[in-house]
């Protein structure tokens, strides 16, 4: 059952997710084009204010774009979770033969699934933005090519230095990542529990006091660890270690959470 709630999951967002990676591609390629065309205008020597301004206004509404379609792939995800499952189409997903585990792990999936590619087509349009505009800079990739196994072999000497940050570091994010979009999720049940009209107001404030608490604890963490910190570099290693932490312990809470109020006291309209 889960594989078939978790294809039925997928059509349901991958027609809007991959019109908004294309746009997200566009942007990033208009965005190379604007860049461009700003350096070039800039290096003349007749300085043209007009064309100038406009060159830039298309490099940041070109990168506004993509900022938007990766966010709007998140928002349009959380809101297919909210009809889904608490809408009115919850009437007919949680009559399925299939268990609560497996109703809310199924979109989960879809939604890390499609951030997953959200982001993917973001740092793809970014970097061609940046390869598009570069090609106006005589001799960039000749230079970046030349410097390049210098800034690798740099990196390894900082990565090597600094192990212990970096790897909890690349902890951080994914367990940050997937723990706020739990808590996302969570809200989103609290709300429609709490609230028997305006489901989605009530999720948002409920999201702001979950995330008002989680940074107040953080602060208190962070300051707690600073004063523990036998040294200046003990600090440095373990500075996302208990962020990580947090954030893992909250990620399982939610979803524990979660679970418990859409098995037992949920309210459908």
């Amino acid at each position: 059952m889960f594989r078939l709630l978790l294809k039925h999951d997928w059509k349901s967002i991958r027609g809007v997710l991959g019109l908004l990676c294309l746009i997200s591609l566009g942007a990033g390629a208009a965005g190379g084009v604007a860049l461009r065309s700003l350096i070039i205008f800039m290096e003349q020597p007749e300085f043209s204010a007009f064309r100038t301004v406009l060159s830039m206004s298309g490099v940041m509404a070109c990168y506004l774009a993509v900022v938007i379609c990766a966010a709007g792939t998140l928002f349009f995800c959380l809101w297919r979770f909210y009809k889904s499952r608490y809408a009115d189409e919850g009437y007919m997903t949680f009559t399925l033969p299939a268990t609560a585990h497996q109703i809310l792990l199924s979109n989960l999936t879809v939604t890390l699934l499609a951030m997953v590619c959200a982001a993917v087509a973001a740092a793809v349009s970014l970097m061609t933005a940046v390869a598009i505009g570069a090609t106006s800079i005589e001799g960039f990739y000749d230079d970046a090519f030349r410097e390049l196994p210098l800034l690798w072999e740099e990196f390894w000497k900082d990565f090597a230095h600094e192990k212990s940050m970096f790897l909890t570091m690349l902890l951080y994010i994914p367990v940050a990542s997937v723990a706020e979009i739990v808590i996302m999720m969570l809200s989103i049940t609290v709300g429609s529990v709490v609230a028997r009209k305006l489901k989605v107001l009530a999720a948002v404030g409920i999201y702001y006091a979950i995330q008002v608490g989680v940074s107040t604890v953080t602060a208190v963490i962070m300051v707690i660890q600073g004063i523990t910190s036998i040294s200046s570099s003990d600090l440095v290693d373990h500075f996302f270690l208990y962020p990580t932490v947090l954030m893992a312990a909250m990620g399982i809470g939610a979803y524990f959470l979660m679970h418990q109020l859409a098995s037992k006291k949920l309210n459908l309209p």
